[in-house]
């Protein structure tokens, strides 16, 4: 994917993320695009896509990078 196609994904996944009611903060140096539920960042385990669960809250300082 290049840097315009994932800038464009970013932009839709974000809008689709806040109607859905998560906050979406800017995109990270890493590449990785942090989000919060209820304040609370989702986490993601850097080796894999995506091992964060919506149910219970992240400790702090993790983040989703999608």
């Amino acid at each position: 994917m290049n840097v315009e196609e994932k800038s464009r994904y970013f932009q839709e996944l974000t809008l689709n993320l806040q109607h859905e009611g998560f906050a979406v903060k800017p995109e990270t140096e890493e590449g990785l695009l942090p989000v919060e539920l209820d304040g609370q960042h989702l986490c993601l385990h850097r080796t894999s896509r995506y091992r964060g669960k919506l149910s219970g809250a992240a400790p702090p300082g993790h983040q989703l990078g999608l």
